[in-house]
């Protein structure tokens, strides 16, 4: 950065080329995070993978399911298809696929950083002998408040999108990071009264887009039409919200039309209702749920319970898929009616700011420097009434977009990647307010500099050192190999014990898992007396299984064999017991 004599503040040249360096910095360690990563797996990735598929095969129709929204699996359906790489490369295709998500998440931050030093600068004028818009003063100083946004932004964005969000879920939340930044931006443009109709679609675009790459967005999105009208007090801007509100409406609802024909009931989407039940109802979490759920109403279609000690599960039919409970839970769980009850309420409550307790803790390095900029702003702050309102109104809708997502997966299930882009518009508002309401805006904005310089040396440390404990992918193609070198043909119904969830294995071979034993009675399993192990084997052999997988805790006897290069053994089962 170039030396400053006036003040300690640098050049508006000077600090370009330091943003131009932040930009780099941040496109160089999403690069090196995809790449590490580049083998990881999660359970919601295999779904997200297999209804990509079912809509290359029968078309957007196959694909519309009420828990998984469409937008990410059809863009990892169109990218793979377009590469035509082969199932060894399929995960880091997707990886890949995610590093441009993480990219356009980059490219939107910055369209909303642009807009707001130029709404910082409007709410709060720079004191005497300073530049007013920095943007537009060529050599001149910059301002403390894009001096503050910039050189904490950046490192604030990398620390919400590599280490809260992450680039090793096959997972659309960076989609929806992405599209959240960009509405926000929209959104604030609109009190410029300059805006068109044309604004308005392509605000609706976004907001529908963000619904179809999520559900959750839903809900968010009515915020944003909200904090739209609230900003946009010319006529011109009130008619770009009006045509936002009328495309988010016909295209959310042409879809949520399509979604409840294929159900057979009406619902935007069962992921909140599902998640309510499982994480405050407390209904048996995921698939294996017994039939009668008591006040919380009973399964329509339960798994097919076929032995009870060991419990062996079967589900061939009729939802497809590598693992069938996981493709469609909204299947599975029909007839569920989640409950409020306060007591779970608050239960699930405390278990979210648990959530966030280890959160913090896992990134105290990264999230320190804050307490230090907290610290000046206690101490700097000291505003005219004059000039609060100005300044709360310039950044208050990000405070609202930014901060309700959380509480409101704080009432059901928060995870650092459910959140991460939200934290990001949330700290982006308190820090352009503490900014403009600052008495020494110079030393508050030299602090942010310092601070955000740390957060960016802690978050590449925390990303070269970050040990990678997710599953990876390269184990599950050894299986897959494995079981087609014993004669487990592409298509062939296998069954699992224990980890089927994490079953990728299953989805390289391209075969369908068609019965299990849940993870939580694996060991019965194993601890079982012969006659019993045999029963279960049986069970498995009359749903049709070819294979049942395993990871056992010992080396067990026939007729199981090891895969070799892998922990994982196999049974191969025939038609009968007799082997016909």
């Amino acid at each position: 950065m170039e030396p400053a004599p006036r003040g300690g503040i640098p050049s508006t040249v000077a600090l370009h080329r330091t943003q131009l360096l932040l930009r780099w910095a941040a496109v160089t360690l999403g690069l090196v995070a995809a790449w590490r990563c580049r083998h990881a797996v999660n359970p919601d990735g295999i779904s997200y993978l297999d209804l990509g598929d079912a809509m290359l095969r029968g078309g957007l129709g196959e694909g519309l399911n009420s828990y998984w929204s469409p937008a990410y699996p059809l863009l990892l359906a169109l990218v793979r298809a377009l590469s035509g790489f082969s199932a060894a490369f399929e995960l880091p295709l997707v990886h890949l696929v995610n590093f441009g998500l993480y990219l356009g998440a980059l490219v939107s931050f910055e369209l909303l950083l642009g807009e707001l030093v130029v709404r910082g600068e409007r709410a709060a004028p720079a004191n005497p002998g300073e530049s007013r818009c920095p943007v537009d003063e060529g050599e001149g100083r910059a301002s403390p408040v894009h001096l503050g946004l910039v050189v904490l932004g950046y490192p604030l964005f990398m620390l919400c999108s590599l280490q809260l969000v992450g680039l090793e879920w096959v997972t659309p939340d960076l989609g929806v990071a992405a599209l959240a930044l960009l509405a926000m931006t929209m959104v604030l443009r609109l009190e410029r009264g300059t805006v068109g109709l044309v604004h308005g679609v392509a605000l609706g675009l976004v907001l529908s887009l963000g619904y179809l790459t999520k559900s959750a967005m839903l809900p968010i999105g009515v915020l944003f039409v909200l904090c739209g009208f609230a900003i946009g007090r010319e006529r011109s801007a009130r008619r770009a919200m009006v045509a936002a509100t009328l495309t988010a409406a016909v295209l959310a609802g042409a879809f949520v039309l399509a979604l409840s024909a294929k159900c057979g009931r009406f619902t935007p989407g069962d992921s909140g209702r599902l998640n309510y039940a499982w994480h405050v109802s407390r209904v048996t979490l995921y698939s294996h749920a017994r039939p009668d759920q008591g006040r919380h109403g009973t399964l329509v279609h339960p798994l097919r319970l076929l032995l009870r000690n060991p419990p062996v599960y079967e589900f061939a039919e009729p939802i497809g898929g590598t693992y069938p409970p996981w493709s469609d839970p909204g299947y599975w769980f029909e007839g569920v009616r989640p409950r409020f009850d306060w007591p779970k309420q608050k239960r699930a409550l405390e278990r979210s700011l648990e959530s966030l307790s280890r959160m913090v803790a896992q990134r105290r390095w990264s999230l320190a420097p804050l307490g230090v900029v907290l610290a000046a702003v206690l101490v700097t702050v000291r505003p005219s009434w004059s000039r609060v309102g100005p300044v709360v109104r310039a950044h208050g809708g990000l405070l609202l977009v930014g901060g309700a997502p959380v509480l409101m997966y704080a009432l059901v299930h928060l995870e650092p990647r459910y959140i991460g882009g939200f934290l990001l518009l949330l700290l982006l508002g308190l820090l352009g307010i503490s900014l403009g309401l600052s008495r020494s805006p110079r030393v508050l904005g030299a602090v942010c500099a310092a601070a955000g310089l740390a957060i960016a040396v802690s978050v590449t440390w925390g990303v070269l050192a970050d040990p990678g404990d997710w599953a990876d992918g390269r184990s599950h193609y050894r299986v897959a190999l494995a079981l087609q070198q014993l004669g487990v043909e592409p298509g062939s119904p296998v069954g699992s014990i224990g980890g089927t969830y994490k079953a990728y294995w299953a989805r390289l071979g391209r075969f369908r898992v068609v019965a299990d034993i849940p993870t939580k009675h694996a060991r019965r399993f194993w601890s079982a007396p012969e006659a019993d192990r045999r029963k279960a084997l049986d069970a498995f052999r009359e749903a049709g299984v070819r294979a049942v997988v395993t990871e056992p805790p010992a080396p067990p006897g026939p007729p199981w064999q090891p895969l070799e290069g892998t922990t994982h053994w196999v049974a191969l089962l025939s038609r009968s017991p007799d082997g016909s």
